[in-house]
């Protein structure tokens, strides 16, 4: 059976007059080229007016039309006609009366970093138990990408996974009122969107209201402990899990009274996990990890926390690591071959604030080390583009990636802020606590060239920026060149 609203409902929802004709709609929809006939269409003022497409939607025999009529001015359809005065606001409220007709497992995936590859993670896990997932698509998590998923939701979906992300005060708090969620977890508290969120503690009060509303709720919250700011904010409730990576947390967090503790001990690509209820040792088991570095196997002992909370076995968790493969962009490893040699492209380019880039470096450096014992010729490089939305302190933490660039044999750096960090290696040369080269670009085609010049087959790259600094453009145009000009043959990752 379909989920459905009558025109009623959605005026309650909405705070719109109640239409005098009857009407009930199964499909609410914001994008005027998915639009069916009888759909609710809501026309959002972004980047496109969507006013400017209800004559469009009303051709495609939409059922109703939610507007701002300072925005559009109604002629004759047939149509229900709901008028408010923020459509936006009007879409979060739909998804909320929306959500609430499903009373599943919805679990909010919040965060500075890491949240998409544990969105990724938890719902791959519980697809294990549950075939009917609702998760959110790619990174659709602000505020038309989280009703979007939320309306996608229908009366066969199991559990939802639905990532939430902040660039302001206050948005954490509307996100969780649109979600409700029976579940959160915060993956970790970091430097992020700090020309509105000013400061790290106002990043931390911001990220932890979605535990605290979780649980102010009646829902369940999971606590990173390795976080220093969340576990400033950690307070023991029956309804709280807790996972760390620390062995020597684990008398410490074995003796909590919380729901489940995830505890996690990393070998190589190995985690080693027990999950402790009631105090006592419930499960334990390894799981090989599919991605790289400690940040990611925090990643996956959040996602474990919960799947295991909510009854996913140990084998099934295995079975989807195996079978996970990264995002793109996303601590992907891409490898080609010779037949002899391996060579190494890391992308990692979708996002970058300062915690993510040093975990990412630390990894890379990690994982180069055990390559070059294969090929002792082999050589690094990093090619890094801006961090973007840093506020006030953006040279300081621009000029600070320099001290987790000493194992580099070639920095590439790209954008207008990365001239700072180009800056700080130069004085650390000066000083001889730098050996490698370092080069600075503004355009992605020069620094292409640069690469291309000298890199060599078992050779390893690190690459990673912002999103706006489009840094695909370095990595695409790189394995096309290892195909062509090396005749490199990509062995997936």
């Amino acid at each position: 059976m379909k989920t459905t609203l009558n025109q009623k409902e959605i005026s309650e929802a909405i705070g719109s007059e109640v239409p005098q004709t009857h009407q009930v709609f199964s499909r609410i929809q914001a994008d005027s080229r998915t639009l069916q006939p009888g759909d609710l269409f809501v026309a959002l003022q972004g980047q496109q007016d969507g006013h400017a497409f209800i004559e469009l939607a009303i051709t495609k025999k939409a059922g109703g039309i939610v507007y701002q009529p300072d925005s559009w001015t109604p002629s004759a359809c047939s149509a229900c006609l709901f008028p408010v005065k923020n459509t936006h606001q009007a879409y979060q409220k739909l998804a909320q009366a929306w959500r609430l007709r499903h009373p599943i497992p919805t679990i909010v995936i919040a965060g500075s970093a890491g949240k998409t590859t544990t969105k990724e993670l938890l719902a791959s896990m519980l697809q294990q138990k549950f075939p009917e997932v609702l998760k959110t698509q790619a990174s659709q998590n602000g505020y038309e990408g989280i009703p979007a998923t939320l309306l996608a939701g229908n009366s066969h979906h199991q559990v939802a996974v639905i990532e939430v992300g902040i660039d302001r005060q206050g948005a954490m708090q509307e996100h969780m009122h649109t979600v409700h969620p029976t579940i959160a977890v915060v993956t970790s508290i970091g430097e992020e969107h700090l020309e509105k969120l000013k400061d790290l503690p106002t990043v931390a009060q911001e990220e932890i209201q979605a535990l605290q509303l979780c649980l102010q709720w009646g829902g369940i919250a999971s606590f990173a402990l390795d976080d220093p700011w969340i576990q400033k904010y950690f307070q023991a409730s029956e309804r709280a899990l807790v996972f760390s990576l620390d062995p020597e947390k684990f008398e410490s967090i074995r003796l909590l009274p919380v729901a489940g503790q995830c505890l996690g001990r990393l070998r190589e690509e190995t985690l080693e996990v027990a999950f402790i209820e009631k105090k006592r040792l419930k499960e334990s088991f390894h799981l090989t990890l599919p991605l790289p570095g400690k940040h990611n196997a925090s990643n996956v002992l959040a996602a474990t926390s919960i799947a295991l909370h909510l009854g996913v076995s140990p084998e099934e968790i295995q079975k989807a690591l195996s079978r996970f493969q990264a995002l793109e962009g996303r601590s992907q490893i891409r490898q080609c071959s010779d037949g002899i040699s391996m060579t190494y492209v890391f992308c990692d380019h979708y996002n970058a604030q300062p915690p993510a880039m040093e975990a990412g470096l630390e990894t890379f450096f990690k994982l180069f080390e055990s390559l070059k014992k294969n090929n002792p010729s082999s050589q690094n490089w990093v090619c890094l583009g801006d961090m973007l939305e840093l506020g006030a302190e953006e040279m300081h933490y621009h000029r600070q990636l320099a001290k987790e660039l000493k194992k580099a044999d070639h920095v590439l750096l790209y954008g207008p802020r990365m001239k700072w960090l180009h800056e700080e290696l130069s004085l650390l040369q000066q000083k001889n606590l730098f050996s490698g080269t370092h080069e600075h670009f503004t355009e992605h085609e020069a620094l292409n060239t640069f690469l291309q010049k000298d890199f060599q087959p078992g050779d390893a790259v690190f690459i990673k920026g912002s999103r706006g600094m489009q840094m695909q453009h370095v990595s695409e145009p790189l394995i096309l060149w290892l195909k062509t000009k090396w005749n490199l043959q990509e062995q997936g990752s």
